[in-house]
């Protein structure tokens, strides 16, 4: 499957967060051609018992398989430090996940959070 649509992609941050989420930025920047970021919100933590986080959204427009694109965010959360020893401490430079491609849910949980449903109306997305 390829994506050729809209492509939604969730970055959050709770460590170092404004410096990680523009880093993860950048990073994408270089991945991906058209690519344009909504205004970051500084939200609860879910789940884990840390500090706040930061989150935005981004929408890319790019052919390209779910699984390169997971693979790309992979690669960008570790540019920025992430790694599993420190999200096992509740600690997340940077979390990057696919939303949305090719009409498809990912992170099926997300979608329910209001934050979401407000960053998606600011980029002009109406997905149901």
């Amino acid at each position: 499957m390829c994506c050729n649509d809209t492509i939604i992609i969730a970055l959050g941050s709770n460590c170092d967060a404004e410096n990680n989420i523009e880093s993860g930025k950048e990073y994408m920047r270089e991945q991906f051609g058209d690519i344009r970021f909504s205004s970051s919100l500084h939200t609860p933590a879910i789940g884990i018992s840390t500090g706040e986080f930061v989150n935005c959204l981004a929408i890319v427009r790019q052919r390209s398989t779910p699984d390169d694109i997971i693979r790309i965010l992979k690669g960008i959360e570790q540019k920025c430090g992430d790694s599993r020893e420190l999200r096992q401490k509740g600690i997340i430079m940077l979390d990057a996940d696919l939303l949305l491609c090719d009409g498809k849910r990912f992170h099926e949980a997300d979608w329910s959070r209001q934050y979401i449903a407000d960053l998606m109306r600011e980029l002009g997305v109406n997905v149901k």
